[in-house]
């Protein structure tokens, strides 16, 4: 990668300390049709940062059956259920709170499970981010891939676009997607795909990526390793041009997002 590549795509990593914070549902609403909000506040969250796009939190849920939280400060890490969770962070009259978005599919797992049982009051624990990258330093435009579980970083990918960068969103979910407008904010062009990886490789190809484009892939890791196969070997990005993240992947409860989306094809 050339030096004009490595400022364009620079992405200035700020780590946070890892705090673990008791917090309570402020808030619920449905944003989307299968999506549930949940607002969560309290005094623990003061002091809370999130600086990136793709930052994420460890949401530690209720034992459905007892209620009780259990974190790894506990010393029983058989007994936590946690799943990760992008923070849409924002100041209300009442301090610092987050909007946690729950993407209500069939065959709800936990953390749908409590979103839609939640109400007003309902307990839970955060524990995160470690870490925050900055928006890519020099890009003139941006393309996020995202499915459902992948919106609300597409959002903040949106919101955290500098003036003037052309933001495309491809969104692969179900439907006609006609909320995902409103939902990542006017100043992107939505496309709506359905959810496999041909289609949105199809649009990948429509709209072209320039030498200057930024690439954010995230949602089922099944769908997206021909996508990244595709930008990085077939197109020959450079890793830091890239970034692909598996929120979740078919068959597979709890899927690590940090685990190897391609074991098989490592990046360098």
């Amino acid at each position: 990668m050339t030096t004009e590549q490595t400022a364009l795509f620079h992405r200035e990593l700020t780590m946070h300390e890892l705090v673990l914070r008791r917090v309570e549902v402020t808030a619920v609403q449905r944003v989307a049709p299968d999506m549930v909000r949940l607002t969560i506040g309290g005094a623990e969250l003061a002091g809370f940062v999130s600086n990136g796009a793709a930052d994420h939190i460890k949401l530690f849920l209720p034992n459905p059956k007892t209620g009780i939280i259990t974190t790894p400060k506990d010393g029983n890490p058989a007994a936590v259920i946690s799943r990760d969770f992008t923070p849409l962070v924002r100041e209300s009259g009442d301090g610092t709170v987050i909007d946690l978005d729950f993407y209500t599919h069939v065959n709800p797992g936990p953390a749908a499970s409590f979103a839609l049982n939640a109400t007003v009051g309902s307990a839970l624990a955060i524990g995160g981010p470690r870490g925050s990258r900055s928006f890519p330093a020099g890009i003139t435009r941006l393309i996020v891939v995202a499915d459902e579980t992948a919106m609300p970083s597409a959002s903040r990918w949106v919101a955290d676009a500098r003036v003037g960068t052309e933001v495309v969103v491809i969104a692969t979910v179900t439907g006609d997607g006609a909320w995902v407008q409103g939902y990542v904010g006017e100043s992107a062009r939505v496309i709506v795909t359905p959810n496999d990886a041909g289609a949105a490789l199809a649009e990948l190809a429509s709209v072209g990526i320039t030498e200057s484009t930024f690439v954010f892939v995230a949602g089922n890791a099944a769908v997206l390793v021909p996508i990244r196969r595709h930008l990085r070997r077939t197109l020959a990005l450079p890793a830091a041009q890239v970034a692909v993240s598996g929120y979740w992947r078919t068959g597979v409860v709890a899927w690590d997002h940090h685990a190897p989306l391609d074991p098989t094809d490592p990046d360098e």
